[in-house]
């Protein structure tokens, strides 16, 4: 599609289910509550974009720029985000459930609360992210960079939750068993 809406575009609400907006230029747009549902959001570029409680859930979003986006309470179960570029991205109680993250830059991503239980979190990149009280069970870390132990007493797992080789989930008192 290679759309270029500059500066401040309002979206809020809109209805893109299904839309085509690869490679679109999105920057600084508005679209909190907005439905994506299954749009194809391939290599778009969203950066500082603002989707509080927006729909996402199946969008393709493979090596989209959401870096310091604004994704809080934001539904993206199912969504691929492969190797995308979040850095620094507000992702407070976002639902990722089952989302595939695999490769994507998270670092110094705020996920509170973020729910990633069953997410593919292999290759993920999660450098000074902050993963207080994120709800993990179930999700593949065993290939995550920059993963510190401080992070994971921080999270919520369970004995499906694969972490990597030398950290683990024992003794935070949140869930890990």
């Amino acid at each position: 599609m290679d759309a270029h809406l500059e500066g401040f575009t309002n979206l809020g609400n809109a209805h893109l289910g299904q839309a085509d907006l690869r490679g679109a230029h999105l920057e600084v747009a508005y679209l909190a509550g907005a439905h994506l549902e299954e749009a194809d959001v391939f290599n778009a570029h969203l950066g500082l974009a603002h989707f509080e409680g927006a729909h996402l859930e199946g969008a393709k979003l493979a090596t989209a720029h959401l870096a310091w986006a604004i994704l809080r309470r934001a539904y993206l179960g199912g969504t691929n985000l492969m190797y995308a570029h979040l850095r620094g991205a507000r992702l407070e109680a976002a639902h990722l459930e089952g989302a595939n993250l695999m490769g994507a830059h998270l670092e110094e991503a705020v996920l509170i609360i973020a729910h990633l239980e069953g997410a593919d979190l292999r290759r993920v990149h999660l450098e000074e992210a902050n993963l207080e009280r994120a709800h993990l069970k179930g999700a593949d870390l065993s290939t995550a960079k920059g993963l510190t132990q401080n992070q994971i007493t921080e999270v919520s797992g369970n004995s499906k939750t694969i972490l990597p080789q030398g950290l683990t989930g024992q003794n935070t008192g949140l869930g890990f068993k």
